[in-house]
Formats: C-alpha cells, structure tokens, sequence
C-alpha cells in the first residue's frame, strides 16, 4: 500500500475499533482507547437521545479520519491516534529481531532493517498474548529464547539481540520456527506455543494488566492467564456496537429543548450520580451545582429538581435500571417497533416510511396464484417501506478470546465515560412484521424443543449473554431475513454485504428490518424499496422461499444435527442461507431452514405456502 494509512471512519466503530489490530500491507497498528483521542479527533453528530440515555453519555462523537493517517498527522492531534503493534519486529531477509519504539518512527516512513544492508521492510511478528480481561500485549520474546538455554551462562544472559529463525528441513509448521538468541546462542521452538495455557506451563503466564500504549501505573491487577493467539486472529478482538434508527418518536419529539440542554451540560452526570446518593432538594452541595447548571441553560433551580425527581420515579416505575433482563438493544428495538408498526406515515429528513396496502397484492395476480398468495398473506401481518432511514452505530467497547467474555470499555481509564465515538449512515429498507395470531398457533404446535439443540450448543460456546435468546421465533425470524437478502441482493443489484438486518423479536415482537445504509448525506437511491412494492415483493418473497427450500450440500446441510460456528445451527450452510457476516446480527449463527418448511415431526411456518406453491395450487 505504499506508505498510504488510511482507514474509513466506519472501521474505527467495526472492525477496527479501539483495542483492535489491522494490517496495512505488511505493518501492523493498533487503534488507542478514547482516553488517549483528543477533542480534534472526533466530531459531534446529530443526536439520538434514546441511543445516548441507553449508553449513559451526555454525546456520541464521529471519529475524524485523516486521508492518509501518516505519524504527524496522528501527532498533531488530528485524527484517531494509533501506534505501531506489535513492537517486536523482524528483517525477513536476515531474520534479526527488533523491539521497535516511538522513538524509532519516521513519520509517514516504514520501519527499514539497518543491519542487512537491503532496507527490507521490518515485518511483525505473528503471535501476541491477550487474556480474557481484554489485555494485550508483546510476547517476552526475550525470556522465550532463553527457555532453551542449556548451560549456566545461557541462565544468565539476558541480551534482547534475538533471530527468529525458519528451518524447512523440519516442514512448515511451527516446529520449524524458533527464537535464537545472538549473544548466547541459546534457542528455543515455537512447537507448542499455540496451545492453551502455553505461556503458564513455560513460565511467563503474568498477565500485564495494560494496553501496549498506557502507563504502567495504569497496570490493572490481572489474575487471568494470558493465551498466544496469531495477531490476526478472529477470537483476538470482538467489538461491541449499539445501533439505533434516528426514529424521531413523539417523545423526542415534542422534548423540552431545555431538557436537551441540561443532558448535554458538562456537569450533567456528577448531578445524576450526586442525586442518586443524596436525592435531597435541600442539600447545600446539591442546591449549589443546580444553582450553577441552571444559570448556564437559563433555567430555574425547581424545574431542574423537577427533572431529577421524575426521572427517579420513570425508573422506578419502569423498572428500566432494576431489570437488567431487558438488554439496551432490546429497549431500543421495541421503540423502534412501536413506530413500524403503530404509524402508518411519517415524513421527515432522516425517518420517512409508507405502510404498504396489503390488500393490493393480489390485483396483479392470476386466479391461481391468488390463492397462494391468501395463504402467505395470513401468514403476514405489515410491510412498511422505509424510503429514508438514519442508522447510527456507536462502540461501547471490547472483548478478547471468549465473545460472551468480560467487556472492556472503551475508555479504559473511565467506567462511564462522557461520550462514545459513534458513525451516522443514510439509507432505505423493508421492514416485514409476522401475524402474531398465526405465529403462536405455530409456536404452540412446535414447542420450546424445536430449537433446543441450538440453544444447548449456544450455553456450551459461552455466547448466552452475547447472543439473542435461540427461540423458535427468533431463529424462524433470522433465517428468513436471510433467505430474503440473499434474494434481493439478485433483484436489486446490492452486494450481500451492502445490506443488513435489523431482528424484532421478544415476546410482543415479530418483525424484519431489511436495510441498506451509505456513508454519503444522501443515502440509497431507491432500489431496494422499490422490490418492497405490490407488484414486486410477492415475487420475491415466493422465490426467497422456493430457493431456500433447496439446497446443493442436501440432504446433509438438512441432516446435520448441528453446524456452523459453534454448532449453532442446524439445516443453514453457504450455499443456502449464510450472509456476509456484516450483514448478519448474529455472526451467521442461530438459523435453521427446517423451521421455515418443516420435516417429519415438525411443522414449519410457511410450510402450507410452499406446499402451495409447488402444487400450483
């Protein structure tokens, strides 16, 4: 890539958020936790008050990406910082070890080999050490090649001039690789440094408790054993992301502007947690910041108490901070639910949706494919076209080796930090929501054991928290939103990973968000709404059900017990049913086709409509 760096602003929230590793051509960085942006690197956006109330932060704040994020931009503050990771690097050429450092950059420059006289390009090295607390951090290169030593001297020497050495004559795995020490000589393989608890059963298995960029007053006192995993490793970085649909409901509506100041206050949050330990309008402390906040907005002391009290009472009446049950993307979704499904227009700039006459479907149809069509229309309950949507993605934080595991936060140094950075995209969408009546018949007949594979293999991977619940009706849900994007993707011209999905599923909810969202203010052009349309969706709909009802792995995709990552689902592969996993909510997990058509013993949802369809009934 030359000496090019650039990163577009969607990848510093996914994939390469804070905490996270990418690879420029043959260079390595890692992107710095919020604690270490400056104001200068991020930008505010547009509100979404229910978004930012769900994450506890008074703003959510746009990373500023530099065209080419070279050294002295990144030093002058003007862009998201990052710092070259791993440090320990080697000359391809005369396989010399070197521990690079800030003090060796060369700003918009690669790192060259000064010892070979080629100017080969310093390559990082493969492996790093991440815990499940999500440190990380170099491998002790140093104390590694000296495990191998076998006199007293070797013991003893302690000189970082390392070479990591390749054999062939012992094949191309790992035992061909070894770090030797050029000072002692003594050497030691890398044949078993992949395995659990490698770094434990040789010594080294202290975790840092810190990120290669923070201090090491910082340090947090770790117990868990750090794991050697390859520094691009899918289970080295999961990012964590909330979105939410800028909505616009009546409560945000028709908000006090003055409420929207006193949120955005600087002093907002020391008031919420001073009156969650006083909660006395007459405490001198708590009268006096009120005093000082209400002489800022230009209001007055008693309609600020005011505001404090009711919020205290919502969440007590709602429960809302007591259940921790109700996951944040849950409460978000159900708001957005309420509008799909509850409004059958709205205009605005960033929210315009129309709910499509169900009715006027069958106008264009023959007499015979009438009838299928009143068999797939029990089955539905609302299609809403949403011609302008606005999506905003915000980072919370990170998790290393286990996705179900402890999250860091993206600020490392602040629990509750005052903002997140967070990205904005305009597109357009189809949203689908199933007839409730005729979805608890079906749940009824099929039962909780429909999915209790699934849901078994979901506890034994660690993802129960991490991961929607596997319900019959999320798992009916998820699979056709896939079936129907893969079928778009041919009707309308978008990649599969230019589409997304959104899942409405709780016990009230049953409903698809099918979307496409562009970083350019303007957004979609209309394509994908249009198949959303009378005279187009049935068509599609039947022939995202006719497809999927076959597959080229059959009859073993269909047979499986379980497959997919973690044995999470059960009759959905490539060829059938998978997405790009940018697309997926899930990660390409909790599907089964089975639950969509049926089979011996188990009824599926949409099983008389495609039994309809191949009779020509």
């Amino acid at each position: 890539m030359g000496n090019e760096r650039k990163v577009r602003k969607g990848q510093v929230i996914t994939p390469f958020g804070p905490g996270g590793i990418f690879d420029f051509g043959d260079e390595s960085f890692i992107a710095l936790d919020i604690s270490e942006w400056k104001l200068r690197a991020s930008e505010t956006i547009r509100d979404i008050p229910r978004l930012r109330q769900v994450l506890s932060v008074v703003e959510l704040r746009e990373p500023v990406v530099a065209s080419e994020n070279k050294w002295e931009e990144a030093n002058l503050n003007k862009s998201v910082p990052y710092m070259r990771f791993p440090a320990w690097l080697f000359c391809p050429r005369c396989r010399r070890m070197r521990q690079w450092g800030w003090k060796d950059e060369r700003p918009g420059k690669p790192p060259l080999c000064t010892h070979c006289g080629s100017k080969t390009r310093l390559a990082p090295m493969r492996f790093i050490a991440v815990c499940e607390n999500g440190h990380i951090a170099d491998l002790d290169w140093v104390r590694w090649a000296h495990l191998g030593a076998r006199t007293e001297e070797q013991e003893k020497c302690t000189h970082r001039e390392l070479e990591f050495l390749s054999d062939p004559r012992k094949g191309g795995g790992l035992a061909s690789l070894s770090i030797r020490c050029r000072s002692c000589q003594s050497s030691n393989p890398l044949t078993h440094i992949a395995k659990k608890d490698a770094l434990k059963h040789n010594g080294l298995g202290r975790c840092s408790g810190r990120h290669p960029w923070q201090h090491h007053e910082n340090a947090f006192n770790c117990d868990r054993i750090p794991q050697v995993v390859q520094r691009g490793a899918s289970n080295a970085y999961f990012p964590v992301t909330l979105t939410a649909l800028d909505i616009q409901s009546d409560a945000e509506k028709f908000r006090d502007i003055w409420t929207d100041s006193l949120e955005r206050h600087p002093q907002y949050q020391f008031l919420i947690k001073l009156w969650e330990m006083l909660a006395d309008p007459k405490n001198a402390v708590l009268q006096q910041l009120v005093s000082e906040i209400a002489s800022d907005i230009g209001e007055s002391n008693d309609k600020i108490f005011g505001h404090l009290q009711g919020e205290s009472e919502d969440e007590n009446e709602d429960g809302i901070e007591e259940d921790t049950s109700i996951s944040p993307d849950l409460r978000l979704k159900a708001e957005e639910w309420d509008v799909f499904t509850t409004r059958d227009r709205i205009q605005s700039d960033v929210f315009s949706t129309e709910r499509v006459d169900l009715n006027a479907f069958g106008l264009t149809l023959s007499a015979e494919e009438q009838l299928c069509w009143a068999k797939l229309r029990k089955l539905i309950d609302r299609i809403v076209l949403a011609r302008r949507i606005r999506i905003v993605r915000a980072f919370r934080g990170f998790r290393r080796l286990d996705p179900g595991g402890n999250m860091m936060g993206a600020n490392l140094l602040t629990p509750r930090p005052e903002w997140l950075p967070a990205v904005e995209t305009y597109g357009e969408g189809i949203f689908l929501s199933l007839s409730n009546e005729e979805l608890q018949s079906w749940e009824r007949k099929v039962g909780r054991s429909a999915t209790e594979s699934i849901c078994n293999r979901q506890m034994q991977s660690g993802l129960g928290q991490s991961l929607p619940d596997a319900s019959p009706r999320y798992v009916l849900l998820h699979t056709l939103s896939h079936l129907l994007i893969r079928q778009l993707c041919f009707e309308c011209g978008y990649s599969s990973s230019s589409l997304a999905e959104r899942i409405y599923c709780s016990d009230d909810m049953a409903g698809i968000l099918i979307y496409t969202a562009s970083g350019d203010s303007e957004g979609a052009l209309g394509g994908l709404v249009r198949e959303g349309e009378p005279d187009r969706f049935y068509g599609i709909m039947k022939t995202a059900l006719y497809r999927g009802r076959w597959c080229s792995n059959d009859p073993i995709c269909s047979e499986l017990p379980f497959q997919g990552y973690g044995g999470m689902n059960r009759a959905a592969c490539h060829a059938c049913t998978l997405l790009g996993e940018t697309s997926c909510e899930t990660a390409n997990s909790l599907l089964d086709r089975t639950l969509i058509y049926g089979k011996e013993g188990l009824t599926g949802y949409f099983e008389a409509f495609t039994h309809a369809m191949e009779v020509g009934a």
